[in-house]
């Protein structure tokens, strides 16, 4: 591959991994403000944008339809283990997870869901755990020195 193409390719990495900094910083302070709403985008914008760091990390392609996310999402479960212990303590699977922040986008949109804010405050809760370890596994991966 080309020096163009790998510089691409990192631009590209680097340009998920600061957005997923910027939604998880939001995701934190729209919690602590109790704007459910705003955070539940956040929650899906991190989890985007983590996967697509790894995704193009690996294979130098972007990840967009969801379905691939949630393919995407199981790949990166398998290869951090600590994840797929996480959710299991959380009785859920990858794809599961995956649906509830999905669940949570649509809802920022005003989608087919009615939620309530308990409804909300829970997803949330659960996924910033998950979604601290995946940033710490893929800084640990992608980015260590």
């Amino acid at each position: 591959m080309g020096v163009w193409k790998t510089d691409v390719w990192h631009r590209k990495v680097n340009k998920y991994w600061q957005r997923s900094n910027k939604h998880l910083m939001d995701l934190e302070k729209h919690m602590r403000e109790g704007e459910l709403i705003q955070a539940s985008e956040k929650a899906w914008g991190a989890i985007s944008a983590l996967i697509n760091t790894f995704y193009v990390h690996y294979h130098k392609k972007e990840v967009r339809k969801v379905r691939d996310k949630e393919k995407a999402f199981e790949e990166i479960c398998r290869r951090y283990p600590s994840l797929r212990n996480m959710l299991i303590t959380e009785e859920t699977t990858e794809r599961k997870f995956m649906r509830k922040l999905y669940g949570l986008h649509e809802y920022f949109y005003g989608g087919r869901y009615i939620l309530s804010n308990e409804q909300i405050f829970r997803s949330l809760k659960l996924s910033k755990p998950i979604l601290s370890e995946l940033k710490q596994k893929i800084s640990e991966d992608i980015f260590r020195s």
